[in-house]
């Protein structure tokens, strides 16, 4: 008879794995609710998500994970962060709103409150065959974060990411140093 003996393996106990590998998975809304968030002065809506089936091998040791997402409105957005923060919200807000076929129209367009996602949570839950991308990534501190992109399916049947809305300029300009009257940029020479 042989003795099987223990293969030692190191772990860092202080890193967790993330929840599923990067790729491209259907999953099912299994929770969602508002929170509001005191210490950073936003109102958040978490979606809880159960990764269904994977799209190539690599992910099917993912299957039945479990996801959440984050989306955090400011709500003073004021400082050039908090505002950067709330387009980066929209985006993920529309974007998962148009994977899951629902109008965001139908639903509270300036949330102030936690109670303010009621009706939308309502509507999440047990939301079936949405597409999502998965992404993680490693933080300056060493955290590692999970990043949710939701997935439509666009003309001809392929998937594609949901486009970020076109963002204008004021004044109508493409951005960068104004040339002045004299050819110069800012009017130095």
């Amino acid at each position: 008879m042989t003795s099987m003996q223990p293969t030692e393996v190191e772990i860092d106990i202080t890193q967790l794995p993330p929840p599923c590998a990067d790729g491209d998975y259907t999953a099912t809304c299994t929770k969602a609710k508002g929170r509001l968030d005191t210490e950073r002065n936003a109102v958040q809506l978490i979606v809880e998500w159960r990764i269904d089936a994977a799209s190539s091998e690599y992910g099917e040791g993912s299957l039945n994970a479990e996801l959440t997402d984050w989306i955090t409105f400011p709500l003073t957005p004021g400082d050039t962060k908090s505002r950067q923060q709330l387009q980066r919200s929209v985006k993920q807000y529309l974007s998962m709103m148009k994977a899951v076929d629902l109008d965001p129209a139908d639903f509270c367009k300036s949330p102030k409150a936690a109670e303010d996602f009621t009706e939308l949570a309502e509507a999440l839950a047990g939301k079936e065959g949405v597409s999502v991308n998965v992404k993680t990534s490693l933080s300056k501190n060493g955290k590692t974060y999970t990043n949710v992109n939701y997935r439509v399916a666009a003309a001809g049947g392929d998937e594609d990411e949901v486009p970020a809305p076109a963002k204008k300029a004021p004044n109508g300009g493409g951005g960068g140093a104004k040339k002045s009257p004299n050819g110069k940029k800012n009017g130095k020479r």
